[in-house]
């Protein structure tokens, strides 16, 4: 008697959005690669026109031209045409010039596939890859892989079938989602060309700017980056080129990429490195804008309270607020905010001595923190009266050396970017582009 096994659903199978992880490693990767110019300046097999010579014996053999016959299968790019001039491979076509320098229409397509592969698609590879789940051609090939797993495994148990079909399915799942992933950054293409162009132009002028001052990149540190890069995603340098070709890149484009953006680097620090400075007030706001280091602060903090009657009125709360302001004008600073207190009747000093800051209530707590050291904060009514705080220093919390110094080299670092970009602005605006 025949067994009948029954379909598990498929599932869902989780989308990797990261174009770039080890679990595509050596993964082709069908779709995605578009036809090569015919200009691509490294072709596999560069197609040779037929000669007219060596399509058919001429009638009569002129033999007191072929001088030397063995040497022309050598110099096949660099035969003559019929009319006597030197053939050689069409040459690149020339988008846009930059300065004179030329952008091709190789270069830009080569740089969009790059940046396909850069560019998050993965809401839209996720709508492809659930169209293909609902595609009825996928189940009716999942029913096909079942009835193929039955007759190749004639006599297994049904759990021994059913595991190897699991198998076989979530295989076959893993390759939708390869597909879905590559059909989208197909669709991507076309808009990212200008893109492309844009971000090639500025690389020129980038190293224009770069050749200018004498700064070059040698290739040995473009390809240190690249190796990194390779690492990054547990692949050796020839690895990741041609998990990049197979997703339709090239290395050539992201190492020229890699040379401009080190080249701006060198003239960005060349340029403005004097005219940046950090203080340590700076590392101090960095660091509290980066993490939650109020809940550390301390401020050591007096406080001056008056009294207000039970039965308040607008009067009298009005008179106690101008009190209250004018022992904040006669504030200079913590050294006397006891006797400053004895100077109105009433009044009531008090030492807090050393508080978190996250303690107090708002909104004395956000003064507390944006106030300097020796400062009276503006007069507020509390539970106890009208209350005055007078900041006498403030201890942020303790970072350790290196993060200082992290911190005080990526504010460094931002404020050159601002200046290369503005730079950068200048130059193009300078610059003679020029499209083809």
């Amino acid at each position: 008697m025949r067994a009948r096994y029954f379909i598990p659903a498929l599932g869902l199978i989780a989308l990797a959005a990261a174009p770039l992880t080890a679990a595509a490693q050596g993964t082709q990767l069908p779709g995605l690669i578009v036809t090569m110019p015919p200009s691509d300046p490294e072709p596999a097999k560069p197609k040779a026109a037929p000669a007219p010579k060596r399509v058919a014996p001429p009638a009569q053999p002129r033999r007191t031209t072929r001088t030397k016959p063995k040497s022309k299968p050598r110099r096949r790019s660099a035969a003559r045409s019929g009319n006597g001039t030197r053939r050689t491979r069409a040459p690149l076509k020339v988008s846009l010039r930059v300065n004179d320098d030329p952008i091709t229409n190789y270069d830009i397509t080569e740089r969009s596939r790059l940046l396909a592969i850069s560019t998050n698609i993965s809401g839209r590879a996720r709508k492809n890859f659930q169209a293909m789940i609902k595609n009825p051609r996928t189940n009716k090939r999942l029913r096909a892989i079942l009835n193929e797993t039955i007759k190749a495994n004639q006599g297994k148990s049904r759990e021994q079938i059913i595991a190897i079909f699991q198998r076989r399915k979530a295989a076959y799942a893993k390759q939708l989602q390869r597909n879905a992933m590559q059909s989208a950054r197909s669709s991507v293409l076309p808009g990212l060309r200008k893109k492309a162009q844009d971000e090639l132009v500025e690389e020129r002028l980038k190293l224009q700017e770069a050749k200018r001052l004498g700064i070059s990149i040698d290739k040995k540190r473009v390809d240190d980056v690249f190796a990194n890069i390779a690492q990054r995603n547990k692949m050796t340098p020839k690895q990741f080129a041609a998990h990049l070709k197979r997703m339709g890149a090239s290395a050539r484009a992201m190492k020229n990429r890699f040379k401009a953006q080190l080249a701006w680097q060198m003239v960005v620090n060349r340029r403005f490195r004097r005219l940046t400075s950090v203080s340590e007030r700076d590392i101090d706001q960095f660091l509290g804008d980066q993490t939650d280091s109020d809940a550390g602060t301390q401020a050591r903090l007096h406080k001056i309270t008056l009294p207000v009657p039970k039965t308040l009125d607008q009067g009298a709360i009005a008179r106690k607020m101008s009190d209250a302001d004018g022992l904040r004008r006669r504030f200079r600073s913590c050294a006397n905010t006891g006797q400053l207190a004895q100077t109105l009747p009433g009044a009531q000093f008090a030492d807090l001595g050393s508080r978190k800051v996250d303690t107090l209530a708002e909104p004395t707590r956000s003064m507390v923190l944006s106030a300097n050291d020796n400062q009276m904060l503006p007069p507020s009514l509390g539970s106890g009266g009208i209350e005055l705080y007078a900041v006498c220093s403030k201890t942020a919390a303790k970072q350790s050396f290196e993060q200082r110094t992290a911190a005080s080299r990526r504010i460094r670092q931002k404020e050159m970017d601002r200046l290369g970009r503005r730079h950068l602005a200048n130059l193009r605006r300078d610059a003679h582009i020029e499209r083809q």
